[in-house]
């Protein structure tokens, strides 16, 4: 019993680990990239199937319940059975201090050469498990997009046609959408019920 009970908490611990190393990664490459260019540099994307209704350009993408960046453009695939979302990273979600090194002589690295680390890196903790999940953000219905690291085994990546030129890219989860959540609802109301007549 307590072993299944340690066991589902290291991975749990493993999961944060590696989201906050995905978020340092994030932060060292606004470093070595410099900050100029980051607004427009580090995007990325994922593909959905389902309907994404509530989210809207400039929803919110988050790590943790904190906001890193946004929803850039939302497009329909060519046979209009996916739908591409882009998003980028927004400096201003990233402490300061780690943006500035401080290092005598520090050179900004070339936006291409970050640009490259942080697309191979992505791809590094996609295998390890980092999935985009729509969530819905408050009650009238709007989404955000989670980032969060999931065991991969569980949630194996699905293989889509990327659109050319595309930026790094992570897959996505079905999402708990309110349909699931009414359901849920109703199930419990139904038991409710039940349980009254029995008395």
């Amino acid at each position: 019993g307590d072993e299944h009970m340690s066991n589902i908490g290291n991975k749990y611990k493993v999961g944060v680990l590696a989201i906050a190393a995905f978020a340092l990664l994030v932060i060292g490459l606004v470093a070595l990239g410099s900050f100029r260019y980051f607004k427009q540099a580090y995007g990325f994307m994922t593909i959905v199937t389902a309907s994404v209704q509530g989210l809207e350009k400039g929803a919110k993408v988050k790590i943790k319940g904190v906001t890193v960046g946004s929803v850039s453009k939302i497009q329909l695939s060519p046979d209009m059975k996916q739908i591409y979302i882009f998003m980028k990273f927004d400096s201003d979600s990233f402490s300061k201090a780690a943006a500035t090194p401080q290092v005598p002589g520090f050179k900004a690295m070339p936006r291409a050469e970050a640009l490259e680390i942080f697309n191979e890196k992505v791809s590094e903790y996609v295998e390890k498990g980092l999935r985009c999940q729509l969530q819905y953000g408050d009650i009238t219905g709007s989404m955000y997009v989670d980032l969060a690291m999931f065991d991969p085994k569980d949630y194996p990546p699905r293989d889509f046609d990327l659109p050319e030129e595309h930026p790094a890219y992570v897959p996505s989860i079905p999402s708990v959408t309110i349909g699931n959540i009414i359901d849920e609802i109703h199930h419990a109301t139904q038991n409710v019920a039940k349980m009254d007549l029995q008395k």
